[in-house]
């Protein structure tokens, strides 16, 4: 019984530090440009990022910004657990914007 218990006690240490993923809520930097679905059931303005994925900002309009479609930008975002009628990504709440 013992060697169980300390077997499982081991096994738990090492497979529950061995996170390679950040947390959803974590501060994230990423590259990308503006795109305008619009044209999409539900959607709006979402931003392609560096790795081809889109995402759902969700206060975009916050920063004052002169929305271009494929306007290059550099952002800092946190996920946020939440739901879309766009479903295109992941929906994110910017912490910064810059245009390039």
């Amino acid at each position: 019984m013992t060697r169980y218990l300390i077997g499982l006690i081991i096994a738990t240490a090492l497979f529950s530090s061995c996170e390679t993923d950040p947390p959803a809520n974590a501060l994230q930097l990423d590259t990308g440009y503006l795109r305008n679905y619009t044209g999409l059931d539900g959607c709006g303005w979402v931003i392609i990022n560096a790795d081809n994925q889109a995402m759902e900002p969700i206060n975009l309009g916050d920063f004052g910004l002169e929305l271009v479609d494929y306007a290059p930008i550099s952002f800092t975002y946190t996920e946020v657990n939440s739901v879309s009628i766009c479903m295109v990504g992941p929906i994110i709440e910017l912490v910064t914007v810059k245009m390039e």
